[in-house]
C-alpha cells in the first residue's frame, strides 16, 4: 500500500468534523470506505490517529501532528494545482473569499457587481465567519483570503490594509445625545451601549475606538448581528456604534433610528485583506486588494 491524497483529505475531513458519517458526507463517499480508507493508512503509517467509540471521535496527540502535516501538503498540491491551472489573463480563475458578519454583507455585493464588469471570467466564492474560524479556514486553505477588521493579532499572515471605516452613534431622535453639534466620545459615558456579543471584534474595535473601558457604561443586552442592535435601538433600550458600511447600505432604514458622526477624527477602524504569504494567487490577491481600495475611495 501506498499513501494517496485522497487518505489526507479523509482524515482531515473527520479531524474538522469529529464525526465519520458526517466527514464522508462532507467527502462524497460513503462512510464504510472512508473508514476503511482511514483505518489503512492508520496501519500503514502504524500511528492511531483517532480515538472512537461509540459516541465520539478524538484525534490523538500524535494524530494532531499529523493532521498538521497532511493540511500543510493539502495545501501545497491545492496550489500547485491552481498554479498550473492559472491564465495568463489576471484575475481570470477561482478566488474563495472570506470575510467577517460586519463586513461582507455590506461590503461584498459593493465589490462583486463592478468586479464581475470588470473580470468577466473571475469566479469568486464567498464564506462568511466570525475572525477566529476565519483564521482557521485561511489557514487550512478553505479560503483564499479574508476581509477583516484591524487591529487583529495575525502572526504568519500577509497583511495588506485597505481603508478606515469610521464609527458614528446610532439613536432614537428623542435621544438626549442626538442633537449634539460637536458629538465627541466622552459624550457616550455612563450611557447604556449596546454591543455585539463576545467573539465579535467589532466589539472591541469600537470600545477601542470610542476609548471605553467597562467601567464607563452600561451594557443592558448584547446583540447577535448589526441589525439586531438597531432593532434593539429602534425599542428605546440603548444606543449602539454603527460602521459607515452598514450606514450606507441602508441598515437604519425605516427603524426609525438615527446616526450621528463624531467631531474625533479618530473613531474608525481599519478594513483589511489577508492571505497566505505561500499562496500561488499572491498576484490575483494583490490586484483584488487595489481594486477594492481604488473602488471605495472612487465613491468616497
Amino acid at each position: 500500500m501506498s499513501l494517496s491524497l485522497k487518505q489526507l483529505r479523509y482524515i482531515c475531513a473527520v479531524a474538522k468534523h469529529l464525526h465519520f458519517g458526517r466527514a464522508a458526507e462532507s467527502c462524497y463517499v460513503t462512510q464504510s470506505t472512508l473508514s476503511a480508507s482511514v483505518q489503512d493508512l492508520e496501519d500503514f503509517l502504524g500511528v492511531a490517529i483517532f480515538e472512537r467509540t461509540k459516541k465520539h471521535v478524538m484525534v490523538t496527540d500524535k494524530g494532531c501532528d499529523l493532521i498538521e502535516q497532511a493540511t500543510e501538503i493539502l495545501n501545497k498540491v491545492d496550489n500547485l494545482i491552481d498554479f498550473a491551472a492559472e491564465k495568463d489573463a489576471p484575475l481570470s480563475g477561482k478566488i474563495t473569499i472570506g470575510a467577517i458578519p460586519t463586513i461582507g454583507p455590506y461590503l461584498l455585493p459593493k465589490i462583486l457587481a463592478k468586479l464581475r464588469k470588470k473580470h468577466p471570467t473571475l469566479k469568486v466564492f464567498l464564506r462568511e465567519e466570525q475572525t477566529l474560524p476565519l483564521l482557521e479556514s485561511l489557514r487550512t486553505g478553505r479560503i483564499d483570503t479574508a476581509i477583516l477588521a484591524l487591529p487583529y493579532p495575525l502572526q504568519g499572515f500577509h497583511i495588506e490594509p485597505l481603508y478606515d471605516e469610521p464609527f458614528s452613534m446610532a439613536c432614537l431622535p428623542n435621544h438626549p445625545k442626538s442633537n449634539i453639534k460637536q458629538l465627541k466620545t466622552k459624550h457616550l459615558q455612563n450611557e447604556s451601549i449596546l454591543l455585539l456579543e463576545e467573539g465579535h471584534c467589532l466589539r472591541q474595535h469600537a470600545l477601542d475606538a470610542c476609548k471605553l473601558s467597562g467601567a464607563s457604561f452600561g451594557i443592558p443586552y448584547q446583540g447577535t448581528s448589526l441589525p439586531t442592535l438597531v432593532q434593539m435601538v429602534a425599542n428605546d433600550i440603548g444606543i449602539t456604534l454603527i460602521p459607515e458600511m452598514a450606514l450606507t447600505s441602508g441598515i437604519l432604514k425605516h427603524t426609525g433610528v438615527i446616526a450621528r458622526g463624531f467631531s474625533d477624527g479618530d473613531v474608525k477602524r481599519t478594513i483589511g485583506m489577508i492571505w497566505r504569504p505561500d499562496s500561488s494567487k499572491q498576484n490575483d490577491l494583490q490586484l483584488l486588494s487595489a481594486f477594492i481600495k481604488e473602488l471605495h475611495f472612487a465613491v468616497k
